[in-house]
């Protein structure tokens, strides 16, 4: 969601012990150093459009370039909102235009390959793909990015998943 302020201001913890960014940005340092294939997913809106800009620089000084890491921005859809919520067209430029600017600097430090993304499919969430978690900050392995609190399978430090929350997740989504 951007740098460690707005970060940590849009995702608002409400029981926190340190700064939420700097916990996930040790996640993922560990899921890299452990060899993981680790995605970035960077979502963009008005509120962080110019701060995402200064996260790459971030991502890019911590992590360097790596085979197994990606970094991508994806627009949060405020269209499918209620109408009092959504963009302007105006606003919906200016996203659009900081998506190219982004995707630009991405691909300029190694970051992403503009030809993968012509192939990335868009997933409602990580169930629908069959193969990815959520990492939360405080190393809790969720089944459903929607639905974190509700889908908790694991943790970093186990080496087993709650198949019993992942069969009940599926069949109340309809699965």
């Amino acid at each position: 969601d951007g740098t460690e302020n707005v970060y940590n201001s849009t995702k608002n913890y409400v029981k926190v012990n340190g700064s939420p960014f700097v916990r996930v940005l040790d996640n993922i340092s560990l899921l890299l150093e452990s060899g993981f294939n680790v995605n970035i997913r960077m979502n963009l809106g008005v509120h962080n459009s110019n701060d995402l800009m200064s996260l790459i620089n971030v991502l890019y000084e911590r992590f360097g370039v790596r085979e197994n890491l990606c970094v991508y921005c994806s627009p949060l859809y405020e269209r499918q909102m209620e109408e009092s919520l959504r963009r302007t067209d105006a606003e919906e430029t200016i996203v659009r235009t900081k998506e190219a600017e982004l995707y630009s600097k991405l691909v300029s430090m190694g970051y992403f390959d503009l030809r993968l993304r012509q192939k990335l499919r868009v997933y409602r969430c990580n169930p629908d793909m069959g193969w990815a978690v959520s990492v939360l900050p405080d190393g809790r392995i969720g089944w459903c990015e929607d639905y974190v609190d509700k889908a908790i399978i694991s943790h970093i430090d186990s080496d087993t998943f709650d198949e019993n929350v992942i069969n009940q997740f599926l069949t109340e989504q309809g699965e």
